[in-house]
């Protein structure tokens, strides 16, 4: 189908796709970032700034196969070099539930769960990516002319 014919919601479907496991199939294998909005930064927190991305996979999880967590800077206002001081997240439904957290990187380190702990050595931890904006710009303009 050519670009131009592409509707709004095709174009958010394939924007927003996941790239496949090795094994080929997301239901099987583990879960990779998606690799054509995202580019691997680091699997070393040091290496997060403001408004990049940290993934973890979340093996047998009943939802998603993949966590996402926003980092953001010290204050408010930060610019994407400043470094990365906190991340908000959505837990996911509890229940009929969910929230959205707002956490210092320090509180993470310390949840009672070290799966969630991003650091290296954490094999659910796939690291920290930054969002290709200016690449996925041009192909969400061009899909819809």
């Amino acid at each position: 189908m050519p670009a131009s014919a592409m509707s709004r919601r095709q174009v958010s479907i394939s924007f927003f796709s996941q790239a496949r496991a090795s094994s080929g199939d997301l239901s099987v294998g583990p879960v990779m970032p998606p690799r054509s909005n995202t580019t691997f930064i680091s699997r070393d927190l040091d290496e997060a700034r403001a408004g990049d991305l940290l993934f973890f996979s979340v093996p047998g999880g009943t939802g998603s196969r993949m966590h996402t967590m926003i980092v953001l800077g010290k204050r408010p206002a930060a610019s994407p070099d400043d470094r990365g001081e906190r991340v908000v997240y959505h837990t996911g439904l509890e229940g009929e539930h969910g929230e959205v957290r707002l956490v210092s990187i320090a509180q993470l380190l310390e949840h009672p769960d070290a799966s969630w702990h991003p650091l290296p050595h954490n094999p659910r931890f796939l690291g920290v990516h930054r969002l290709a904006l200016v690449t996925h710009e041009s192909m969400i303009l061009g899909a819809l002319q």
